[in-house]
């Protein structure tokens, strides 16, 4: 008699409910192979349980299966509202993860406990000091649910055994649309404009623009998000100049030339950059490179704040060297975006102040959206797909194909002279090659597995709807609200993988809590890695594990609107609408 025969014959209740020794003499009729995750969802799948039903008898099976070690129980840090959301697939596929709402800093890391992976976003804190409190509480696995990795202490990782695994590419259009966005608004003083007809003003003045169609276009990086960002741009009739150390044929075919930073500085009338954060390229955009800049250029980011030095923006912006600036992301971010200050005491929000992030905000020039350019429902389902994957490679033990280590000491490509070969059309830039693994999106086909539990951290609402498909693929995953950092890391209790966003941060402390805590995988819904400390992963055992792309639509669009927006002035429209000015004096921008 089988196992399926037994549950049916002890005729257990829609809802699961069943003793201990009722589910033993259900396993002692089981082959050594049934007990795997999957061949034991298909036997209690036939039974007409409900969802709670199944989780229950899952839960069970978990406790007693010779693969407990195996499992993956995540702990889910800067797990926001959206978070817990759209990670609800992966906490349903990885029964038992949980979320974090606040970030992963050394504060937060020991809330990991029970877990053996953590689950970070891209401003989490993973510096050493967090990966070794991980560590400390089992977490093996690193999961950053973004492609950025700059705040993950890789090396660190990797001496301590842990996994650091990535989304390397969530959408790549969606990134770009949204630098495209950023550029156009601001262009045509888009958001002075609505500023101004709420307040009853209707007069042009100050609202003036360009024609963006002549003008010329320097998309600085020729990754997946600077080739779709180069094609929208030269959909309005722009000359395309670019420059990265590794060369594509798609920049050559849109008529774009290639050509040294200086040039593309002297020459652009927009500015968008698209390369990754790396030593090479930190504070790229400073005096020096300001200074070679045509005077009324629109400077638009949406990779990496490191890349900007933000004195030298102010400065640029004060002189009126940069027209306009389009940010979706900023230096000191992780300590402002995805948090809200906004019914907090003047005493609390001051110990948030970041003064120059506030002069930044208060140029009427200045359009800043907080870290957003990913966030379209094909991105995230990208994210929680190959979230789910990384977690899934981890458990099988086989390949990683997205886990992220840290660089030879040899050095980086980026002080590489400029190479005229041609990479494949659709391959990632050389420079995050060097460092990380490319993948195609597979679809999560397999059936639901109760073995693994993934803490889900940074798991806002929205997250927790957009992950419902991998909490159902792994039913005992959980949602934990806070972003992953030191104080949050030990909430991944329980859990053997962790699934981190963006700024969940994934370094040595954080990545030692996770090991404490029996983390083995770390599961990154994001493309980018960068504050995992992807040697400290390694050190620790622990996988690391990203999302390659979300959507390159989602991506290319936002980056598409942050562009127009910026050449347009619309923040400042905003601005002067909301101040009863109507004048368009000052609102000036070009035609893309």
């Amino acid at each position: 008699m089988d196992g399926a025969t037994v549950l049916k014959q002890l005729e257990v209740p829609p809802d699961g409910t069943m003793e201990m020794t009722e589910l033993q003499a259900v396993l002692e009729y089981l082959s050594p192979g049934e007990w795997s995750s999957g061949k034991f969802e298909k036997l209690v799948a036939s039974l007409g349980m409900d969802e709670s039903g199944r989780v229950n008898v899952g839960s069970l099976f978990s406790s007693v299966s010779p693969q407990a070690d195996a499992k993956v129980k995540a702990v889910i840090y800067s797990a926001s509202e959206y978070v817990r959301e759209f990670m609800k697939p992966f906490v349903e596929k990885f029964p038992g993860s949980f979320f974090i709402e606040e970030d992963l800093c050394v504060r937060t890391a020991p809330l990991c406990t029970g877990a053996n992976a953590a689950c970070v976003f891209v401003n989490d804190e993973v510096p050493r000091t967090v990966l070794e409190i991980l560590k400390a509480n089992g977490i093996k696995l690193i999961l950053l649910r973004c492609a950025g990795f700059d705040r993950v202490d890789l090396q660190a990782a990797e001496e301590m055994g842990m996994k650091v695994l990535r989304v390397p590419a969530y959408s790549p259009f969606a990134v770009a649309e949204q630098a495209v966005s950023l550029a156009v608004t601001l262009n045509r003083r888009l958001h002075i404009a609505r500023s101004r007809v709420r307040n009853g003003n209707y007069e042009l003045s100050g609202l003036v623009g360009m024609d963006l169609k002549g003008k010329t276009i320097g998309i600085l990086g020729t990754g997946k998000i600077g080739q779709i960002a180069a094609k929208i741009f030269t959909g309005f009739g722009m000359k395309l100049v670019a420059y990265d150390v590794f060369q594509n044929d798609v920049i050559k075919d849109l008529g774009g030339t290639y050509m040294s930073k200086d040039e593309v500085y002297a020459q652009a009338d927009i500015i968008s950059l698209h390369v990754p954060l790396l030593p090479t390229t930190a504070k790229m955009i400073n005096r020096e490179a300001i200074a070679k800049m045509k005077p009324g250029v629109i400077l638009v980011n949406v990779s990496r704040g490191g890349l900007v030095d933000t004195d030298a923006l102010i400065e640029g912006l004060s002189k009126g060297v940069i027209r306009a600036c389009g940010l979706d992301v900023y230096d000191n971010e992780g300590a402002i975006f995805f948090k809200d200050f906004s019914n907090m005491s003047d005493v609390t929000r001051m110990q948030h102040w970041d003064s120059k992030f506030a002069l930044l905000r208060s140029f009427p020039n200045v359009l800043i959206s907080p870290h957003c350019a990913f966030l379209t429902h094909d991105a995230l389902h990208n994210i929680v797909t190959t979230t789910i994957q990384n977690a899934e490679e981890f458990v099988e033990g086989g390949k990683l194909t997205n886990e992220v280590k840290a660089p030879p000491a040899s050095g980086d490509p980026a002080a590489a002279p400029a190479k005229p070969a041609a990479p494949p059309a659709d391959a990632e830039p050389e420079l995050v090659r060097k460092h990380m693994s490319s993948v195609e999106l597979a679809p999560a086909t397999k059936p639901p597995n109760p073995d693994v539990k993934v803490a889900i951290f940074s798991a806002s609402q929205y997250v927790r709807n957009q992950m419902e498909s991998m909490v159902e693929q792994f039913p005992k995953s959980s949602f934990v609200e806070a972003r992953c950092h030191v104080s949050t890391a030990h909430l991944c209790a329980g859990s053997q993988a962790v699934c981190l966003f963006v700024n969940d941060d994934g370094d040595r402390e954080v990545l030692q809590i996770f090991k404490e805590q029996g983390v083995k995988l770390l599961l990154l819904r994001c493309a980018g890695f960068d504050r995992v400390d992807l040697a400290a992963a390694e050190e620790l055992g622990i996988k690391v594990a990203r999302v390659p792309a979300y959507s390159p639509y989602a991506v290319a669009e936002h980056a598409v609107s942050l562009c127009m927006c910026l050449n347009r002035r619309l923040h400042r429209c905003h601005t002067r609408v909301n101040e009863s000015i109507f004048v368009l004096s000052g609102l000036v921008g070009m035609d893309l």
